[in-house]
């Protein structure tokens, strides 16, 4: 039997074809699977449970020959779209150094998907707590994946789940506070309350009215 026989004969097998869209890769290209039948009914057969578990689950995203490498991805979209935006060279230097001494040594070999908010609120906190650099150099750490985790190019690969939603910059203050209300197993505003109370004890002693005190004590702590 010659091979174009076999091929007839396969048509004669397969009468009907259908592809179904079950996803888009990060070209907008269609991931489709495709179904075979004697019969429009044996392929409609075939398909409905498909189209049922996309309707289900949502569309597949293709993302395993995608790169995903955070240190690939972020110098793509740096030398790519950043650099063209940047006034001179000395403030690319900048950045550069940024990338280099502080975003890769933390991220730099991971899997971009698990560049997690929690990890990079870890980072930047560190940065802080350990006066590795001023909370205004921490700042311009969390615009720089601010602006990366937030283009297209970026959004393409992980979607709409910005790890960079909810993250915040500590400031000094801010940490003082937080290590004081730690060692005293007080909250923040608890000892802003007793701060504020202490002031009026003292007042009020001085004044000899203790119990004039205790109703501005309480006032206060309610206004909290």
């Amino acid at each position: 039997m010659t091979p174009l026989q076999q091929e007839l004969d396969l048509l004669k097998l397969i009468a009907l074809c259908s592809d179904v869209t079950i996803g888009y890769k990060p070209d907008g290209k269609r991931i489709t699977k495709q179904v075979y039948g004697k019969t429009q009914d044996e392929v409609l057969r075939k398909v409905n449970p498909i189209k049922q578990e996309v309707f289900d689950k949502g569309y597949i995203k293709d993302t395993h020959k995608v790169e995903r490498n955070f240190k690939v991805l972020l110098m793509d979209w740096f030398n790519t779209y950043k650099v063209p935006t940047l006034k001179s060279s000395a403030t690319e230097e900048n950045y550069r150094i940024r990338i280099k001494l502080h975003i890769l040594p933390a991220f730099g070999d991971l899997d971009i998907f698990m560049v997690t908010s929690e990890r990079i609120q870890r980072f930047l906190n560190n940065k802080v707590r350990n006066n590795e650099l001023s909370v205004d150099q921490v700042r311009r750490l969390k615009q720089l994946l601010d602006n990366f985790f937030s283009h297209k190019m970026i959004k393409n690969i992980i979607g709409d789940d910005n790890p960079m939603d909810g993250v915040v910059v500590i400031s000094e203050r801010d940490d003082a506070e937080e290590n004081l209300a730690l060692k005293s197993g007080r909250q923040s505003k608890e000892l802003y309350c007793l701060t504020m109370t202490e002031m009026l004890l003292n007042a009020a002693t001085f004044l000899g009215e203790p119990k004039l005190s205790k109703v501005k004590e309480f006032s206060i702590c309610q206004r909290l």
